[in-house]
């Protein structure tokens, strides 16, 4: 993507516009000063070696530092821009979990509405087989005492 692509700044990753304006600002720079100073050492080569005594190592530092610089800060950029890039992926994995887990919890709300049904059905079928068969003993004259049956544990 350039400066001058069509895209939004919505489109755009991290600080990428900040790295297109610097970088071509720093070598533009760096190049207009350099060709200066051979366009004057050329002319008066006297004159160029006094500016650069005058200048010193200074100029020299400078040029490097900002050069170190332009380096650093084009690779903080890439690490902010991969940061982004991963919290985004996480977001998104995070969203499918919680998805997933609604899905499975509507599955097991589901399942207990089903069973709470079933368990209802299978109770009131219960007693209607008990009084089916309570209703059979007393027709049959079976004493109440023999038409209880004993729970054992755990029923």
């Amino acid at each position: 993507m350039t400066i001058f692509s069509t895209n939004t700044v919505d489109e755009r990753n991290g600080f990428d516009w900040l790295r297109q304006l610097l970088f071509p600002g720093v070598l533009g720079s760096s190049m207009g000063l350099t060709m200066e100073f051979f366009g004057l050492l050329r002319l008066d080569p006297k004159e160029a070696f006094e500016l650069l005594r005058v200048w010193g190592p200074n100029f020299l530092i400078g040029l490097v530092i900002v050069v170190i610089v332009g380096g650093l800060l084009s690779q903080m950029i890439d690490i902010s821009r991969d940061g982004v890039s991963v919290q985004r992926q996480m977001a998104e994995a995070i969203s499918q979990i919680a998805q997933r887990d609604d899905r499975q919890l509507q599955e097991i709300q589901t399942l207990s509405a089903y069973t709470a049904q079933q368990s209802e059905r299978l109770y009131r079928r219960h007693d209607r087989i008990e009084r089916a068969l309570q209703s059979i003993a007393i027709r049959m004259r079976i004493p109440q005492s023999e038409m209880e049956v004993e729970e054992k544990p755990g029923e």
